[in-house]
């Protein structure tokens, strides 16, 4: 009795264990008769081998793992893809060159730059004055005339030209030299001197010297330059017209003018460039045209007369010289550039001044 209530307990210890077992709701307490036959401890092993086939019954069968079903021995190829079209690469952008910026430099006071001597249109320059186009010139030695009437053209002379006679014509010829006086009208009357060139050297004195002993010589399209002045007139009657003097050659103590006058009565001056300034070396020079004479003593010019002409440059570029040097002037229609130095009119004696002498950039009148 006792055993089988120890059994008993134990069967029903056992089967509220099976009961509680987790979520097992289909286990059920053995069943005492199938051991109720046997004697106790067998009854007890009965029970517990029951038991375990009850606890084997509720444990889950395991899933079997898949046996993997036999690979092909030639592996299905990776499909190659279709060629899938290269897209155009962005280019690179090519590595802007970076330019260093070039300093200011420290700026230092400029020379000044000569301004361009421009000779007005309508006024005569290098390409409407000297030799004629189409002229050709053969080599001379200087040249000593002294035999009325002779002409003289077409000759390019390497030294002077002297003339001491009359009517001698000097046409188309050239003269380059560096003696003191490149063509001297010394004596003679009805001297012409026409379609000229001088190009003096710097040890010239006179591009052309006209003296006191010649009468009436009249000078046209004369292209004058180098040398310290341009044209020097002592005689009577004499005329210098349609010519070009420029870029004259400084010397110390210089006193260079593109013409000068010392003496003569009933001279005349007409429609020429008188260019004493020099743009190569930003000089002003002394005048484009000065009265007078260095000595004192000479009887005074008469019926001067300056007409038509283009002057620039100078101390003053029209320069009248002293009171006692002229009795009678008439400067008229000439136009004056802007180079000069203090005026371009100064020292003006016994003048008829027109009011048609202008500044060549504003019309405006002078004086």
């Amino acid at each position: 009795m006792t055993s089988k209530m120890v059994v008993g307990g134990v069967g029903l210890f056992l089967a509220g264990l099976l009961t509680g077992v987790g979520t097992v709701t289909m286990a059920q307490p053995p069943d005492p008769a199938t051991c109720a036959n046997v004697e106790e401890k067998a009854y007890v092993d009965c029970r517990w081998s029951e038991l375990d086939d009850r606890l084997r019954a509720l444990e889950p069968s395991p899933t079997a793992t898949p046996t993997p079903s036999e690979t092909s021995s030639s592996p299905t190829p990776t499909p190659t893809p279709s060629e899938t079209e290269t897209p155009t690469p962005t280019p690179t952008p090519s590595e802007t060159e970076t330019t260093t910026p070039t300093p200011t430099p420290t700026p230092t006071e400029p020379s000044p730059t000569p301004t361009p001597t421009v000779t007005p249109g309508g006024f005569p320059n290098a390409s409407n004055t000297g030799v004629q186009d189409g002229i050709v010139l053969r080599p001379s030695a200087s040249i000593n005339a002294t035999v009325d009437g002779q002409t003289y053209e077409n000759l390019l002379v390497s030294g002077t030209v002297n003339i001491r006679a009359n009517n001698v014509t000097l046409r188309n010829v050239k003269v380059v030299t560096t003696g003191t006086y490149p063509i001297s009208i010394t004596s003679g009357a009805n001297v012409r001197v026409e379609y000229v060139e001088v190009d003096a050297g710097p040890n010239s004195s006179i591009g052309i010297y006209i003296r006191s002993a010649a009468t009436n010589p009249t000078v046209s399209y004369a292209d004058i330059h180098g040398g310290s002045d341009g044209i020097r007139i002592g005689a009577d009657g004499t005329t210098i017209q349609h010519s070009y003097v420029h870029d004259l050659d400084r010397v110390p103590d210089g006193h260079h003018d593109s013409l000068q006058i010392r003496s003569g009565d009933d001279v005349t001056v007409r429609h020429n460039t008188l260019q004493a300034y020099k743009a190569s070396t930003n000089d002003p020079m002394n005048a484009s045209i000065q009265i007078g004479s260095l000595s004192s003593g000479h009887d005074p010019i008469s019926n001067f007369r300056v007409l038509d002409n283009y002057m620039d440059g100078g101390n003053h570029t029209y320069n009248g010289g002293g009171a006692s040097d002229t009795d009678s002037v008439v400067v008229a229609g000439n136009r004056f550039g802007p180079h000069f130095r203090y005026s371009p009119a100064g020292n003006i004696y016994n003048t008829q001044w027109a009011n048609t002498n202008v500044y060549d950039l504003t019309g405006l009148p002078v004086r």
